[in-house]
């Protein structure tokens, strides 16, 4: 072999090892999310009910729509505890706030504001309201779209009272999960990251401005710990620059190791009743945890979040044939897992488009071939350099 060969041979060798090895890694907000966003939910807790009065129906609710996140792999999940309050109340207490509402709707209808109401008329109309019909909003949503109903295991206090959280239950098995972290070790700036389902997506989805799918996507804010203070009542919460707005209300707010440290509570309101962002709050992780023990629950990782960190470790490695091995368990112990369908999907458009990492080509067996090559040559060149040393001169 020619020295030109051998060195056309090392630069090939080069190109591949560079060519292999050359790959931008996720960064650790990438991982964050991915890690995360599975054991997000939705959380439902409303009345719905319709009333006539006279010839016209009005359709009242009462509740709304929150965030919440499994807290262990046997459907237990934590979150608000005024976003599952009136299902708490019961429904004899909803039928009472459901009719109050709907003499709102018929003093609006006939004086075009129910606050023209004489208290009188509002007696009357209460009086001649007939329920027709009542339905308690009780779910959770998953998030592949299914709705599961829940039991509340444990209440707090309503917002403001620093004791916002509940914990529910589900009928659910091998669920992913987040780790609740130590909230009295939080600093001021530290970063933050808070998951949930912000009402404002609802609110573009129904404008068709997003697609209905965007709904059970969970959506990812940032930003740090702007204060450490405490109710009326002595109970701390954690003041934070994090936007967060309605439907957030029970999501999880992480640390930057992925540990949540708080829940999503309240924001600040201005004098013209409008929220104002960078002034928001979370009941902190050591409040949550008094209702995790009241509920008789335990914050546990299983077997779903282990493989599915198995299987994004390999994705990212670009050993796709495992990665999707791993994903394929994940749909098997848990079918609503968020994000293993997604990363099946482009797993295989990257094994197809030959991005698999070759076993040939680990980076141990690239090294050893390139020294190889390298000595290889430098042999080459030392028997060059002997035999011209040693070819007789010419006479």
């Amino acid at each position: 072999m020619t020295k030109t060969r051998a060195t056309t041979l090392l630069l090939v060798v080069l190109l591949l090892t560079f060519s292999v090895s050359a790959q931008e890694p996720p960064t650790s907000g990438q991982r964050l999310a991915l890690y995360s966003k599975p054991a997000v939910v939705r959380v439902f807790g409303a009345y719905i009910a319709e009333f006539a009065f006279r010839d016209r129906s009005f359709r009242v609710s009462i509740g709304g729509v929150g965030s919440g996140f499994f807290l262990n792999p046997d459907g237990y999940i934590a979150t608000n505890a005024h976003v599952v309050g009136e299902i708490q109340g019961g429904e004899e207490k909803a039928r009472q706030s459901l009719a109050i509402e709907a003499v709102k709707q018929v003093g609006t209808a006939y004086l075009g504001d129910y606050r023209r109401l004489t208290s009188d008329q509002a007696r009357d109309v209460l009086a001649n309201l007939q329920l027709r019909s009542i339905k308690k909003i009780n779910f959770v949503q998953l998030t592949n779209g299914d709705f599961l109903p829940y039991e509340i295991k444990a209440f707090g206090a309503p917002v403001g009272q620093g004791k916002d959280c509940a914990v529910l239950k589900i009928e659910a098995k091998n669920t992913p999960t987040l780790q609740i972290g130590d909230s009295t070790k939080v600093q001021l700036q530290d970063r933050i990251f808070a998951f949930g389902y912000p009402g404002a997506v609802d609110t573009l989805a129904d404008f068709g401005v997003l697609d209905q799918k965007s709904r059970l996507e969970a959506s990812i804010t940032d930003g740090t710990v702007s204060a450490l203070k405490n109710t009326n009542d002595g109970a701390p919460v954690l003041q934070v620059s994090v936007p967060i707005t309605h439907g957030n209300s029970g999501g999880p707010a992480l640390n930057e190791k992925g540990e949540v440290i708080g829940l999503a509570t309240f924001g600040s309101i201005s004098s013209d009743g409008q929220e104002v962002q960078g002034f928001n709050f979370l009941v902190p992780s050591s409040t949550l945890m008094e209702f995790v023990r009241q509920a008789g629950a335990q914050n546990i990782s299983g077997t779903v979040d282990e493989t599915y960190r198995e299987g994004l470790e390999l994705y990212w490695d670009r050993q796709y044939t495992a990665a999707i091995g791993k994903f394929n368990d994940v749909k098997l112990l848990y079918p609503p897992h968020s994000e293993v369908e997604q990363l099946i999907s482009q797993a295989s458009k990257f094994k197809a488009e030959g991005k698999e990492k070759s076993l040939f080509f680990s980076p141990i067996l690239i090294i050893a071939v390139a020294a190889g090559g390298l000595i290889f040559l430098l042999l080459i060149v030392g028997v060059g350099i002997l035999i011209i040393v040693k070819r007789p001169k010419a006479t």
